[in-house]
Order: structure tokens, then C-alpha cells, then sequence
């Protein structure tokens, strides 16, 4: 009795195994029935702002989207992400598919000054700082790095609306790809509209980015020109990712250097003062 338990505990382990072995067969993992039906229009960051779904489009909340920029495409979780804009009729797994990601960030009120006439290479500058630093963890899971080409759309704002766009270009691998970001600038934060393809997709990922920030409306108290002098003040992310990123893209041998020819011109000044106050 107790040898044939342990031949069929034997046996169901060894099924266990070559069952967790196997790469599971592709499922085709489509949307919750009935996601964005009867949602025209949708509160965003606790009713900050409303979003008016675009005809053609289902807006899907924080909990789908995760099932689908985490679960489906591989990407990390972001606390940021409000939702998500898809076409009708969208498969998450279907080749040239994408969605306007939404993203709100609360970092106070962003002087113009950080967001109009932004500079083409500064951008870039920081991206390739940026990225070089996520590469080397890639690397460590055998994941191919990223390598940042270009702009694909320059850095462009709209006083009036208080939004800024621009597009990028990038590789992983050899997936040529384009982020197209919207944001638009409020009196405690900025929402930021994502959309990533093709490099082919650039006209289909700039249409469909600027419908939807055309569409959001901050609630009255909570618009740009609502700034009191009390409010806090913010940065624009990618701003601060400027200042850092020339730092950050040198080498370390290149900062060692920096540091001692600072540290020597520092005690030139001090050489000199004591000479001049010795006399």
C-alpha cells in the first residue's frame, strides 16, 4: 500500500515537473467584457481633471492596464498610471498595437520657464545619461540594452494650453521604436499622455496622443493659471534628469579627474589667499 502511494506521489511529481518545463501554449488574452462602455467621460488623480474618452476609444483603469503593460508587455509597475486609451476592437497582443498611457504626476506647479523653448540636445543628453545607467542592470538579466537615436518630433509648447509635446527615437535590440509624450501642465502636478510604436507609427502616435491631451480639462482651482504664490514648486521630471545626466553619462575615471582638478584649483585659491594675507 504505502510503495503504491509513493510510486503515484512519484509519478505526479514527475508530470509536475515536465508540465512546469514546458513553455505554455500562446493564449490570446483579450479585455474584461465591457471595459470603457458607458464611460464618456472619467475622473482622473482623485478629480483633478475630467478626460473625455474619444469617439473610437475605451478607456481602461488602472487595474486592466497593469494586466496589460505589466502582465502582457513585460513593462514594470509604475504608481504613476492612471489608465489607459485603446482603440476599439484593440488586441494587446497584435502586431502595430499600442495605447496612450496616462500618467499623472504630482510635483507642484512647473514655471513655464522649465517647459517652453525646451532644448533638442539637452533631451536627448539626459536620455542617453539615463538609459546608460539601466543598461547595465539589463545587461545582468540578459536583456538587450537600450540605445536612444534621436529625436523623432522636437520639443514644441503651447503657452495657451499649457502643454508640451516631443517624440523620441530608440532601439532595443533591433526593434526600432518611438515615444511620443503629451503633458499637459496643471496647478499641482503634470499629466503626462505615452504612447509607444513602430518608427512607421509616428503619424498614427502623435494623432492619437494629442486627441486625448486635447480632451483633458482641469477642474476649476486646479488649472495652470490657478498657481497662488503659496503652491508649491516643481520640476519638470525630465529637467532634473538634464542636470544629472551629463554627470552621469561620463566615465568614472572622467569623474575622478573632475573631482582632483577641483579639489586642486581649490587649494591653488587657498595657497594664494595665505600668501596675500601673510604678507
Amino acid at each position: 500500500m504505502h510503495r503504491s502511494i509513493r510510486c503515484a506521489v512519484a509519478a505526479v511529481l514527475v508530470l509536475a515537473a515536465t508540465l512546469l518545463g514546458q513553455d505554455p501554449p500562446p493564449k490570446k488574452l483579450g479585455l474584461p467584457p465591457g471595459l470603457g462602455v458607458g464611460q464618456p467621460l472619467v475622473l482622473l488623480a482623485g478629480g483633478i481633471a475630467t478626460l473625455q474618452v474619444p469617439p473610437g476609444m475605451k478607456f481602461l483603469d488602472i487595474a486592466a492596464t497593469a494586466r496589460i503593460r505589466e502582465g502582457i508587455w513585460g513593462n514594470a509597475p509604475d504608481a504613476t498610471v492612471q489608465g489607459m486609451l485603446v482603440k476599439d476592437g484593440f488586441d494587446p497582443q497584435a502586431e502595430g498595437r499600442f495605447g496612450v498611457t496616462v500618467h499623472w504626476q504630482p510635483i507642484g506647479y512647473v514655471d513655464a520657464a522649465e517647459w517652453q523653448n525646451l532644448d533638442a540636445e539637452a533631451l536627448l543628453a539626459a536620455w542617453r545619461g539615463q538609459v546608460e545607467a539601466g543598461n547595465a542592470e539589463r545587461r545582468t538579466r540578459g536583456e538587450a540594452p537600450v540605445e536612444i537615436l534621436g529625436m523623432a518630433a522636437p520639443p514644441r509648447s503651447d503657452a495657451a494650453k499649457s502643454t508640451a509635446t516631443w517624440a523620441k527615437r530608440y532601439r532595443i535590440g533591433q526593434d526600432e521604436l518611438i515615444a511620443y509624450e503629451s503633458r499637459a501642465f496643471g496647478r499641482n502636478g503634470v499629466f503626462v499622455f505615452k504612447a509607444t510604436g513602430t518608427k512607421d507609427q509616428l503619424a498614427e502616435l502623435a494623432a492619437a496622443s494629442e486627441l486625448v491631451v486635447s480632451r483633458l480639462s482641469f477642474q476649476t482651482g486646479q488649472r495652470y493659471a490657478d498657481v497662488a504664490p503659496s503652491d508649491p514648486r516643481g520640476r519638470l521630471e525630465i529637467a532634473t534628469g538634464i542636470a544629472k545626466g551629463v554627470w552621469e553619462q561620463l566615465p568614472t575615471f572622467q569623474r575622478i579627474l573632475l573631482i582632483v582638478l577641483a579639489l586642486s584649483a581649490l587649494l591653488g585659491l587657498v595657497r594664494l589667499i595665505a600668501r596675500l594675507f601673510g604678507r
